[in-house]
């Protein structure tokens, strides 16, 4: 039995714990023969076992993971959503622009900040209304992960806002705004 085969073995364990090391062994290996047997994983009961499943997922990038993906965006646990927004963004699957921009809204200020970093990095204008509306979050993460995000998808529809941030509250945020807005200029928008 190979080393991928024995992690496949261990995903199925009694031991949550083994269940997790198993994925993330998965991960390092990166066989696409992991990918259905993770999406399983995805439905595992403990919430470590899912997230470790999530982040293996996006190692390996295969796209047949995008729509387990996209599902886990409503998992129950917030570390779930956050590794999934993060890992729907280094996939930057289009297909993922929509559900993530509903992930805006999450309870959670660091899946929403996640949720708006994913939606720069797929790069789909669809996003930049969502994104806008994110600027006026009460958490400065979101509003710096929404700027950084709407910088990334240059669209002139986001000018106003970008530069309205200038007088955000917290510095963090007026940092970017600039670096943002002197891109966006050399750019020519």
């Amino acid at each position: 039995m190979g080393i991928a085969e024995h992690q496949l073995v261990l995903l199925d364990s009694e031991d949550w714990k083994e269940r997790v090391a198993a994925a993330e062994a998965l991960a390092e290996l990166r066989d696409p023969s992991a990918v259905e047997p993770l999406i399983g994983a995805l439905e595992d009961g403990t919430w470590n076992v899912r997230c470790a499943a999530v982040w293996a997922l996006g190692e390996i990038r295969d796209p047949r993971s995008v729509g387990p993906l996209i599902a886990a965006l409503r998992d129950s646990h917030g570390d779930v959503r956050y590794a999934t927004c993060s890992v729907l963004g280094k996939l930057r699957s289009p297909s993922a622009t929509r559900p993530l921009t509903a992930t805006l809204r999450d309870e959670l200020w660091n899946v929403q900040s996640a949720a708006a970093w994913a939606l720069g990095e797929i790069g789909d204008t669809e996003a930049v209304e969502p994104l806008i509306s994110s600027l006026l979050s009460d958490n400065w993460h979101v509003r710096k992960s929404a700027v950084r995000a709407l910088g990334q998808l240059g669209d002139l529809r986001a000018l106003a806002a970008l530069r309205a941030m200038h007088q955000d509250p917290r510095p963090e945020v007026r940092e970017v705004v600039g670096d943002v807005l002197t891109t966006l200029s050399s750019q020519g928008i």
